[in-house]
């Protein structure tokens, strides 16, 4: 056996076999690299025992060499081989192949049950840590609730009772006092608290109590969460809208930049948070004078929310009427009716007619109308509107004196006076007692008033009024804001109506100055407020300053025209403001009513629906002169009465011009009478009216003294 084995394993062949390795691979159809590794491990431990030189490690028999053998072809464990679990493992593997599979699926399945219940019981673990600090937070909060809250309602007397008739407003004002002590070791539960609170007096419409909460809980969150979590960046939202709400404008427009851009890098750009965020700096910057920053964010916002939302959730109908909004501060008025009648649509459908948001955007859709001279349409919406807003909010709700105010403006564009000036007296009294006598609301209700004394000739009053609001618009809005330039701009008219042009040069002076700024050099209100400056130099007699002025504006109207696409909306207003001061300029000399008459022309043939576009037209047509043009100018000024529900007084004071000189002589004075009874009743200190009615008056021959 030993001599076989020798000459076998040193590759010598016997006479009668071939047994090279590439011959055996042959014989037994398997590749030479196969048969080597078949036959190295147990065969050449196997060998090698057969080979130790060791008596003691040999096999002790040729029966002994051949078991071992025949274990290696029974897959069994064979002696040669160091007997070591992992080796055994295989070989019992290697037997029992289908006991061995269907044990490791049962073991997986034992492993994967395993891993599964301590993850789970470690989940476990940590929601009842959770659930046990939320149970310490609600019990926490329960009893200072009970404590310092519901107990108000006890008798008075009684531990912390204000008696059966308290407010919710009033006990929860009691409370405040007690917050900060009552969880001096749980900062997390105070900010959430104070958080609640100042969503609580926001809808009480109390921002400044608001405001100290929000200051409070973003002040607790930024020093125990940070100053990007988004429980920080909720209340920094939230502070936002309370600060606006408080007039405090440029505070809200900073804050709202600072919590959008943290949010964008927290939360990501299209996150709910973050859409409610750029909403809110859209609105900042429309309040700010940004239009364009204003008008590009809120259709970002419609945008995205659309896309994230849908057409039709809640905060989507939000961003709508922003936006509509936006059209409208803009003079872009076909666009804010479309889409604030859709949103009106929608908010109906989704919400119901009396809901407090539905009743928000048929407020905006009436100012749309009366901004369109469509004043009696705008009526049918603003009186049922303030009956509801009376019903779901109550009557010193400032939503509710919002509509009283918009309800005033339409009863004064529809002459009826004495009905506008008794809802902005009642309506201004609201605003004192509910937000203080120099909130921003509570200006402008002094504002609206001042107009309705100045209508019914009340004119001490109305400039005791308008002089009351300037100082605390400089100081709450700042003297460059739009409210601020605007309650200025309303003062200086009063002072030229009545005379004081000096007056009026110095207010006008300032405010140009501040418009040339921003909304800048080429805006519609600044332009109008040069052209306003230009008409009291020339009362003063300063007729080189009125000239250069109105150079400028002319200048300034016609490159915005050129720089404007003719697809851009504010296109046809610019070709507007030009026609019009090229036909009634006060200074004969910038006229141009042949230019003037071609540029209405464009702008009535790429919007007709306009009113205003054709009282221009008409105003030009007459300037031109001659029978035909005189034609023209009434029919486009009855076409102007037309669309704005009967016209006004810029409409009667040419049409009564043209007709008398079509020696239409009856139609003439009756459109004059018609013209003063409008403009006694609604613009008695109008400066343009004023120089119209002088004109009309001398040319019809009539005696007509103005106070």
């Amino acid at each position: 056996m030993n001599s076989v084995l020798h000459e076998t394993d040193n590759g010598v062949n016997s006479a009668h076999h071939e047994s090279s390795p590439a011959t055996i691979a042959a014989q037994r159809q398997m590749e030479p690299a196969s048969l080597s590794k078949l036959i190295r491990g147990e065969l050449d431990w196997i060998v090698m025992k057969s080979l130790e030189k060791d008596r003691e490690r040999r096999y002790e028999s040729a029966s002994s060499f051949a078991d071992d053998v025949r274990r290696y072809l029974d897959d069994q464990p064979v002696e040669a081989c160091p007997p070591s679990a992992a080796y055994r493992l295989r070989k019992f593997t290697r037997r029992n192949k289908r006991q061995v599979l269907t044990a490791s699926v049962v073991l997986a399945a034992l492993l994967v049950g395993i891993i599964g219940t301590t993850w789970g019981m470690l989940r476990a673990q940590s929601a009842r840590m959770v659930a046990i600090e939320r149970g310490a937070e609600a019990r926490a909060l329960l009893e200072f609730l009970e404590n310092n809250v519901f107990a108000a309602a006890r008798p008075e007397g009684e531990e912390g009772g204000l008696g059966y008739k308290v407010t919710l407003r009033e006990a929860l004002e009691a409370a405040l006092p007690v917050i900060q002590e009552s969880f001096t070791d749980q900062p997390l539960v105070e900010a959430r608290l104070r958080t609640t609170l100042g969503k609580s007096f926001m809808r009480l419409w109390d921002a400044k109590i608001a405001a100290e909460q929000f200051e409070a809980a973003r002040a607790l969150y930024t020093q125990h969460r940070g100053p990007d979590h988004a429980d920080t960046l909720e209340t920094m939202s939230l502070l936002a809208k309370s600060y606006f709400a408080l007039g405090r404008e440029a505070d809200a427009l900073k804050l709202n930049e600072e919590t959008l851009a943290l949010q964008k890098l927290k939360l990501g750009a299209d996150h709910a948070d973050t859409l409610e965020s750029m909403d809110s700096l859209a609105n900042s910057y429309r309040a700010d004078g940004r239009y364009g920053e204003a008008l590009k964010l809120h259709e970002e916002t419609v945008m995205m929310r659309k896309r994230k939302l849908g057409p039709d959730d809640p905060a989507t109908l939000e961003s709508m009427n922003s936006l509509a909004n936006c059209y409208a501060g803009q003079g872009r008025l076909d666009e804010a009716v479309k889409l604030h009648e859709e949103t009106v649509r929608l908010r109906k459908l989704k919400h119901g007619a009396d809901h407090v948001v539905t009743l928000q955007s048929i407020k905006a859709l009436a100012n749309d109308y009366s901004a369109l001279g469509q004043h009696a349409r705008a009526h049918e919406l603003r009186k049922p509107n303030l009956a509801l807003y009376k019903s779901q909010l109550g009557a010193d709700h400032p939503l509710t004196l919002a509509a009283m105010s918009d309800l005033a403006h339409g009863y004064a564009a529809l002459g009826l006076n004495a009905e506008a000036l008794k809802l902005r007296k009642e309506a201004l009294e609201l605003y004192k007692s509910k937000l203080g006598a120099d909130h921003p609301l509570t200006l402008y209700g002094m504002c609206n008033l001042s107009n309705s004394y100045a209508v019914v000739g009340r004119t001490d009053e109305a400039l005791e009024l308008r002089e009351q609001t300037i100082a605390p618009y400089k100081t709450r809005l700042g003297p460059g804001h739009p409210l601020t330039l605007g309650s200025m701009s309303n003062l200086a008219n009063a002072y030229a109506g009545l005379g004081r042009h000096a007056d009026a040069v110095k207010l006008r002076k300032e405010i140009m100055a501040f418009r040339k700024v921003k909304p800048g050099p080429d805006h519609p209100d600044t332009l109008g407020s040069m052209c306003n400056l230009a008409n009291s130099y020339s009362a003063l007699g300063q007729h080189a300053e009125a000239r250069t002025l109105r150079e400028e504006t002319l200048a300034l109207m016609k490159a915005k025209i050129a720089k404007l696409g003719d697809e851009h909306p504010d296109r046809l207003e610019s070709m507007n403001g030009l026609a019009w001061l090229l036909a009634n300029c006060p200074d004969p000399e910038f006229r141009d009513p042949g230019r003037a008459v071609e540029l209405a022309k464009k702008t009535v043939e790429l919007d007709p629906s306009r009113g205003g576009y054709w009282n221009t037209l008409g105003a030009a047509q007459y300037r031109v002169g001659g029978m035909g043009d005189w034609k023209a100018s009434v029919t486009a000024l009855e076409k102007s009465m037309e669309l704005r529900n009967g016209g006004d007084g810029f409409d009667w004071f040419f049409l009564a011009m043209a007709h008398w000189q079509l020696d239409h002589k009856k139609e003439a004075r009756k459109s004059y009478n018609q013209a003063v009874e409008w403009m006694d009743n609604n613009k008695p200190n109008d400066e343009e009216l004023r120089r119209f009615r002088v004109e009309a008056a001398e040319l019809l021959g009539m005696n007509d003294k103005q106070d």
